[in-house]
């Protein structure tokens, strides 16, 4: 019956999307301030670069959530250098989107997924970006950063004044929603609080992307799969407990829904959601993460 109802619900929603309009995006985004951006603070962590050898991995990895119970599938990247790792956007610029696996083909990652928050009706990049060394935008709103400096790490919260006084030397810098992990433990409700993020945004279940590193150093891209209609994927609770669960030290949580995807070698692995429904579409973004190919 359960196969049967969400048949039902595919040849419906298989349907309407060939009935005028847009289908509205089933995920919540949090609130983005337009005119009077949130105030930022300063409440980040450091953490230096791990061993200089060069290791890279990806992985399909099925499970449970042990609180809940619910089973999931999910994609992880990983890479001990740094060095081969990027925020990348469009040739065109951060205000187009494209496909996560097409910039990611261009730009030469072997292992992608999708990247920060983005306009749904102009695509313009939200949140503070820098992709390799050259400053996109920097906002001011109060959201998790994932940044890297030339020597160390730094992950949190970040004031306009800290980003501009040249106390770090940024290389790449997103940011995303909800600080997932902070030293090895769920940040979750302390970050809801600190970033106004609502019940339903931080409870729903849905396709995920957080962005990591191990207490190594080691960065850890991870992407849980989903179909929103049905609540399956991950809250911002379950995501957490996982990373916790595989030893990721500090991790963030990055644009979700339709728009979270896995790509090797330009090639989607996983199964996006473009539309919110279970028909595999990739949804065009605005950045992306990636780990570029090996020499």
């Amino acid at each position: 019956p359960r196969n049967q109802k969400k048949m039902s619900v595919v040849l419906w929603l298989q349907l309407i999307l060939f009935l005028p309009g847009s289908i509205p995006q089933l995920l919540p985004r949090p609130t983005w301030p337009n005119d009077k951006p949130l105030r930022s603070i300063d409440d980040y962590n450091t953490i230096p670069f791990g061993p200089g050898a060069t290791n890279f991995a990806w992985y399909m990895h099925g499970g449970v959530f042990n609180s809940t119970g619910r089973k999931f599938t999910a994609f992880v990247g990983i890479i001990t250098n740094p060095a081969y790792f990027s925020i990348e956007i469009p040739l065109a610029g951060c205000s187009k989107v494209e496909n996560t696996s097409d910039t990611a083909r261009l730009r030469n990652c072997q292992y992608a997924t999708n990247g920060g928050y983005f306009g749904l009706k102009d695509d313009k990049c939200i949140g503070n970006l820098m992709t390799n060394s050259k400053w996109i935008q920097v906002t001011g709103l109060q959201r998790a950063n994932f940044a890297i400096t030339s020597n160390s790490y730094v992950l949190g919260y970040l004031s306009n004044e800290t980003i501009k006084s040249g106390k770090f030397d940024f290389v790449q810098v997103i940011q995303g929603a909800g600080w997932l992990v902070r030293n090895g433990v769920s940040f979750v409700n302390e970050s809801k609080k600190i970033e106004s993020l609502n019940n339903y945004f931080v409870g729903f279940e849905a396709p995920r992307t957080s962005l990591g590193i191990f207490k190594n150093g080691t960065i850890i891209l991870a992407e849980v799969d989903g179909v929103e209609v049905f609540k399956e994927g991950a809250s911002l609770y379950e995501l957490a407990e996982w990373l916790v669960e595989l030893g990721v030290y500090h991790s963030i949580n990055l644009d979700g829904g339709g728009s979270s995807v896995s790509v090797v070698n330009g090639t989607v692995v996983s199964f996006p959601t473009c539309h919110d429904i279970p028909l595999r579409c990739e949804r065009p973004v605005t950045s992306i993460t990636c780990i570029h190919q090996l020499h």
